[in-house]
């Protein structure tokens, strides 16, 4: 068809499968019952082969997997080919949700290493040592770094204060650091009772820093073109290296600024040529397929989604709240759309004023799902607050 032109015929292959797409898999060939055809219908741009082949670099090539869940390799005498693969799936979803891996120690050894949040059992334990190779004995799939950061992020410090610092709370920062150095952050942290060292070392690099440097960084200006375009250059030389692009590029910037409007161009699905938005990318059909098997391997006996950071995992280039937006006031098959009938329009009204009435203090943004749960016709918050807005 394309002759040796190599271009056109690499464009019709499908290319590696990117992380949600290997989740997807799994999970699709999980609740297909092992059936690969069925399986392809929710993975545009994949052929049997690739699946095929996918199935078996698990099986065959996959010594973490093999180490870690080997009894469910071997076939059973009792059962027929798509219950062991059924099977099979069912160990890898279960495997990609625990995140461990096999990591070889300097000796040599094999552990488990998990990565993801702490259980509440695990941060329960008393740790009465400072030997942290000892306590990370007690863990058998955290290592040592993992126990101390736990121990110092979140037990060691009693009731931790989250969120905007206060100038005065800036102020002693500023006069420890001076006093102590930045190489000593537990004898600051006993000073301020309610900040980790993790907060106050960020807080000193990414903010007080830059604001005593001459001359002191931009704030509340937007990025102009050239900036925008010095940040793609910078990541594209350090990678997500904030401190390097700013030392490099745009030393009027903090790390923090350049990092915040990256993280926020991509996650938004914004293409940008010449600094200019074009826009902001569409759900496709094959997105809203993928979306609703997610949502459906997602919830509960209520049909309330138990993560929808589980469901964006299925869904590739899409945020968590991206897909929750999406479900919420497109998909969803409760959600009632079109005209409002002029019962409803009334019937709005009426809950408004009451549920003023009744929280005269509470902002009347925050109950919203209220009056939308209370009115009971279909309507979602948000088509609640946009039609009484209209109707104002």
């Amino acid at each position: 068809m394309f002759g040796q032109d190599w271009k056109k015929v690499a464009e019709g292959l499908p290319g590696p499968w990117s992380l949600e797409e290997t989740r997807l898999f799994w999970e699709r060939l999980s609740t297909c019952q092992g059936d690969f055809v069925k399986v392809l219908e929710g993975l545009p741009g994949r052929n049997a082969y690739s699946c095929f082949k996918m199935f078996w670099s698990m099986v065959r090539q996959d010594k973490e997997f093999e180490l870690m869940y080997g009894d469910v390799l071997q076939k059973r005498e009792e059962e027929n080919s798509p219950e062991w693969r059924t099977r099979v799936a069912r160990a890898v979803c279960e495997w990609l949700d625990q995140g461990t891996s096999v990591r070889k120690t300097v000796n040599r050894s094999i552990t488990f290493h998990q990565a993801g949040p702490w259980f509440k059992i695990e941060s329960k334990e008393k740790l009465k040592y400072t030997d942290w190779k000892e306590i990370a004995k007690a863990f058998p799939t955290r290592d040592v770094q993992q126990c101390k950061y736990q121990y110092d992020e979140h037990l060691a410090v009693q009731g931790v204060k989250k969120g905007t610092w206060s100038p005065e709370e800036d102020a002693q920062l500023v006069a420890l650091i001076k006093e102590y150095g930045t190489e000593r952050w537990d004898r600051i942290t006993e000073h301020l009772s309610h900040r980790t060292k993790r907060q106050c070392a960020y807080r000193w690099h990414r903010v007080l820093k830059m604001a005593e440097e001459n001359p002191p960084a931009i704030k509340n200006k937007r990025l102009t073109d050239t900036e925008k375009s010095l940040i793609k250059e910078g990541v594209q030389m350090f990678g997500p290296n904030w401190t390097a692009i700013r030392m490099t590029f745009l030393p009027s910037r903090t790390p923090d600024q350049l990092m915040r409007w990256w993280h926020f161009q991509s996650k938004n699905g914004m293409n940008e040529e010449d600094g200019e938005v074009n826009h902001i990318s569409f759900w496709s059909e094959d997105e809203d397929k993928a979306l609703e098997f997610a949502v459906s391997r997602n919830q509960d006996e209520e049909g309330k989604i138990k993560s929808w950071a589980k469901v964006a995992k299925m869904i590739q280039d899409r945020t968590p709240k991206q897909c929750r937006e999406r479900w919420l006031y497109s998909l969803q098959t409760s959600v009632t759309k079109g005209r409002w009938s002029y019962e409803e329009e009334m019937q709005l009204l009426e809950l408004v004023q009451k549920t003023k009435l009744q929280n005269e203090k509470a902002s009347i943004g925050s109950v919203w799902p209220l009056i939308a749960k209370e009115l009971n016709t279909g309507r979602t918050d948000l088509a609640c607050r946009t039609k009484y807005n209209y109707m104002q």
